[in-house]
């Protein structure tokens, strides 16, 4: 009996070290299989980025946002409109052209063009194609990889108006409409009418870390930095527009009288004008207008050009050209017209060009030569020698930018020909019955360079540089042989 309670004894342990074999098996399986999940998930972390829009997650795969170049971070400028809901176009948007090295994207205001390899994004309202451009300089340029164009996250904020805040393996996105909604909320609460119903301009006032209000008690406008709630312009004015372009704050007076604030709040021109635009950001020149006159003045209210002008800018439409700023000519000139008779200022304010002229530019689109009729193009400036076309009693001549004589003013017509090979041999002038090519007149009147002769002496220098390579190779080969023969002969006589 004691032996059979020994047998089952043992059987007892053999069975408890089975289980106990059995469950250590299971546990190590649990292990090996939570490493494995654990493995994957983070793969699956290091493949996805988890993006939050307004508030609501979604997962996307990174490779179609994001690539990396020189340790920072560019966005497929594609793929992001999509995520906020914007057009996504190839091409510029005024030119309404498809070009592989330029796109634009558009949400319900405005729209933003992107160029391959430069460092700029120009801005533009959509209901407002007559105006020029803003641009901005952003840090980094545009590149492109396979086939689509990307951009830093700095471009991508400015140009689709949001905030973009980025870890490793997340993106957080806040876009303008969003924005405004969570301080609308707090501005009310701080005794204001709120910022819902300001326009789009001032809205983007938030991204920069202002945010433009409304005083219940007075109906005026007031400027407070909301990232510390301190009030930098006190609510005296009637109206405040943000101008993202310049950064600063265009405000009227309970007169109607137009100034400029800077963001830290300071005057940068005195409100005493009926209306102020940009004429040049570069420069901190302003188009002013005061009693139906313009004039020009410069940050710090120094005047440069009185306001005593019935007109400043070119009217592009009435030359059907284009141009880069209506304000200035080739960069340099201001165009001013009082009683009908055009000039120019620089920008320094010195008069360059008298006013003594019918127009700026030749408008013409046809003339006929020999009795036959030639379609031509209108022209205002010839940049290869820093011309301006001027009219004076109905003939033409050309002015440089310094207030030279290029061609006396005696001629028909100025144009461009269509399909010029080069730019020396785009622009004519139509002259005693006789077309005539302006840049080989100048050039042979001496008075601009002839880049072709330029090219020929560079040409000719190469030329000699090869013939004399030539001849000292072919001296070197020769001293060779003869060193070579004179070894041999050596030879043979040893």
């Amino acid at each position: 009996m004691g032996w059979s309670n020994d047998e089952e004894s043992v059987t007892n342990k053999k069975g408890m070290e089975t289980s106990s074999k059995i469950l250590l098996a299971i546990i190590v399986c649990i292990v090996v299989i939570i490493i494995i999940a654990g493995i994957l998930l983070i793969n699956i972390k290091q493949t996805t980025f988890t993006i939050t829009i307004d508030g609501l997650s979604e997962t996307t795969n990174i490779d179609n946002l994001i690539i990396q170049r020189d340790n920072e971070s560019y966005f497929n400028i594609e793929e992001f409109a999509k995520l906020v809901d914007y057009e996504y176009h190839k091409g510029e948007y005024k030119a309404f052209t498809v070009a592989e090295d330029k796109c634009y994207v558009q949400g319900k205001d405005e729209t933003a063009s992107f160029y391959l390899n430069d460092n700029k994004v120009c801005k533009l309202p959509i209901d407002k194609l007559d105006q020029d451009y803003e641009e901005f300089t952003i840090d980094k340029t545009i590149i492109k990889e396979n086939g689509d164009m990307y951009a830093s996250i700095d471009a991508i904020n400015l140009a689709f108006n949001v905030v973009v805040e980025q870890t490793k393996n997340s993106l957080t996105i806040s876009t303008l409409d969003y924005i405004v909604n969570l301080y609308d909320t707090r501005v009310k609460n701080w005794g204001y009418t709120g910022i819902s119903d300001q326009n789009f301009e001032n809205k983007k006032s938030i991204l920069y870390g202002y945010i433009i209000v409304k005083k219940n008690s007075n109906g005026l406008y007031k400027i407070i930095d909301n990232n510390n709630e301190v009030e930098i312009v006190s609510d005296r004015y009637n109206s405040i527009q943000f101008s993202e372009n310049t950064q600063e704050f265009f405000v009227t007076n309970s007169l109607g009288q137009v100034g400029i604030i800077n963001l830290d709040g300071t005057t940068k021109i005195e409100p005493v004008y009926d209306s102020i635009e940009i004429l040049d950001k570069k420069s901190n020149l302003y188009l002013v207008k005061k009693d139906q006159k313009y004039g020009v003045v410069k940050s710090g209210n120094i005047t440069i050009i009185y306001p005593e002008y019935d007109k400043i800018g070119i009217d592009a439409k009435s030359l059907s050209i284009t141009l880069d700023s209506q304000y200035l000519i080739l960069d340099t000139l201001i165009p001013v017209c009082k009683n009908d008779k055009w000039g120019a200022f620089n920008k320094d304010g010195d008069l360059v060009l008298k006013l003594e002229y019918d127009q700026f530019g030749c408008d013409a689109k046809s003339i006929e030569i020999n009795g036959a009729k030639k379609t031509v193009n209108p022209v205002l400036t010839i940049d290869r020698c820093d011309g301006v076309v001027v009219r004076k009693d109905k003939v033409f001549g050309l002015i440089s930018i310094r207030g030279e004589e290029l061609v006396p003013i005696a001629v028909d017509y100025i144009y461009e020909v269509e399909n010029a090979e080069d730019e020396d041999n785009k622009y004519f002038m139509y002259y005693k019955n006789e077309e005539l090519n302006i840049i080989e007149r100048l050039i042979l009147a001496g008075l601009i360079e002839d880049n072709n002769k330029n090219k020929n002496e560079q040409t000719n220098v190469e030329d000699n540089n090869n013939v004399a390579n030539t001849v000292n190779t072919t001296n070197t080969s020769n001293n060779v042989e003869v060193n070579t023969v004179a070894n041999e002969s050596n030879t043979v006589n040893r």
